[in-house]
């Protein structure tokens, strides 16, 4: 969905007309669960859901402006450019009434054309679950144009929470620019949600600094149902996040404790010490306990999270 991706079109146009021997796909013209759309302004995002009852279908808003025409896109022959692969304007995006142009409420209609057929939803199937009805630790399988370009792969983590008709996964495989609005599903059971956003780059989500210390977060995804909800607060965002990510107070102590075995060497303690608990770590002759036990306080002053480096944008 950046910029980029209008200049690569371009390019891709011009290769085109100086190699013909290039790859050719057909013009598509059934949306499908998981396919590629095109949106006015050049930006690419993924088909999440097939809603055949209402005739439309679910995508993420911020891949385009309401009112926005949509194509679709095939992208399963390698080499083959929108020149020649692209559909003419067959819908058009539809906000959620209650979409803050951010991060709540990220979900559009795609409202088709007269005459055109909606296909199926071969990832998740037709049933959509509640959001309710997922545990922390199930596991959630994504689709996204971008991710799995042309092919039918998918990759899977796991669901960690729900903020009202919003949650979060983790997943060591996040999703990329233009996966946008792809299916998120239970494998054999239905859809959850919609891919929303993430950190801007793969394994770029950010770190907790801890003086010599640095505590890396956890990839993660946010994803939003098919349901409108009120607009979430700053607050209610930044804590979702935090927590999927792991950099909250709690997440951090956690990873404080599970990278033990290596805190000798990530505080500049060389060599072992014992005691008769046999918990010390290094020539501190402190205990992991102890350790945790200076460091949640430095964590509360620094306002928990201060020196969380991630970035989020908009996918």
């Amino acid at each position: 969905m950046k910029r980029s991706r209008t200049l690569l079109a371009a390019l891709g146009a011009t290769a085109i007309l100086a190699n013909p021997m290039q790859a050719v796909a057909a013009v598509p013209t059934t949306p499908t669960q998981g396919d590629a759309i095109l949106l006015d302004g050049g930006l690419t995002c993924t088909i999440g859901y097939n809603d055949a009852a209402k005739g439309v279908s679910y995508t993420a808003a911020h891949c385009g402006k309401d009112g926005a025409r949509v194509s679709l896109v095939d992208r399963s022959v390698p080499g083959a450019t929108y020149g020649v692969n692209l559909s003419q304007p067959m819908g058009t995006l539809r906000h959620s009434k209650n979409f803050d142009g951010m991060w709540s409420n990220d979900i559009a209609t795609i409202e088709w054309d007269k005459g055109v057929k909606l296909g199926g939803n071969p990832y998740s199937g037709d049933t959509v679950l509640k959001v309710s009805s997922m545990k922390r630790g199930d596991k959630v399988c994504y689709h996204g144009e971008t991710s799995h370009t042309g092919t039918k792969n998918t990759s899977c983590g796991t669901f960690f929470a729900a903020t009202d008709e919003h949650f979060t996964m983790r997943s060591t495989a996040p999703s990329r620019a233009g996966d946008s609005g792809g299916p998120i599903f239970v494998e054999g059971k239905g859809l959850v949600g919609i891919i929303s956003r993430g950190p801007d780059e793969l394994g770029k989500a950010g770190w907790v600094q801890i003086g010599p210390l640095r505590i890396p977060a956890k990839d993660y995804m946010w994803a939003t149902t098919l349901n409108d909800s009120k607009k979430l607060t700053q607050a209610q965002i930044e804590a979702a996040i935090k927590g999927a990510a792991g950099v909250d107070e709690a997440g951090v102590v956690d990873g404080l404790i599970d990278t033990a075995g290596g805190l000798s060497s990530k505080l500049g303690l060389e060599g072992s010490s014992g005691s008769s608990s046999g918990e010390t770590v290094g020539n501190s002759g402190k205990s992991i306990g102890e350790i945790v036990a200076i460091v949640v306080p430095i964590l509360t002053v620094l306002g928990a999270i201060a020196a969380f480096a991630g970035k989020f944008i908009r996918f």
